[in-house]
């Protein structure tokens, strides 16, 4: 049996992080899922764009699909707070929430 040149091994690890490297470590598994979805070349997620909050006690994930102004605001643990078209404007549900009274923490992911 013959084996494979180790001189091959670092263009493999190289190639197998770049994979990953799009999409941050530490996510919870919901919202990572959702951007593997997105990141496949098959899918149009209508250039979602996550970014991450924190404030009121908690981390907050508001995901805008900026092709159709669709926005989503949800809990680390998943749970939807609220959607639709400006939805810190025509949502009773997110008024809540006020956008401005989080803080950003980082721009998580953009579907290019």
């Amino acid at each position: 049996m013959r084996r494979a040149p180790l001189r091959h091994l670092p263009l493999l690890l190289l190639s197998l992080a770049s994979c990953a490297k799009d999409i941050p470590e530490g996510l919870p598994g919901w919202l990572s899922d959702r951007i593997e979805h997105c990141a496949k070349k098959r899918h149009d997620c209508g250039h979602l764009e996550v970014l991450e909050y924190a404030g009121l006690g908690r981390t907050w994930y508001y995901l805008n699909q900026r092709d159709t102004g669709s926005d989503e605001l949800y809990t680390a643990e998943g749970s939807l707070v609220c959607s639709g078209v400006n939805i810190f404007i025509d949502e009773s549900q997110c008024t809540a929430v006020v956008l401005d009274s989080l803080k950003p923490v980082r721009s998580v992911w953009r579907e290019k």
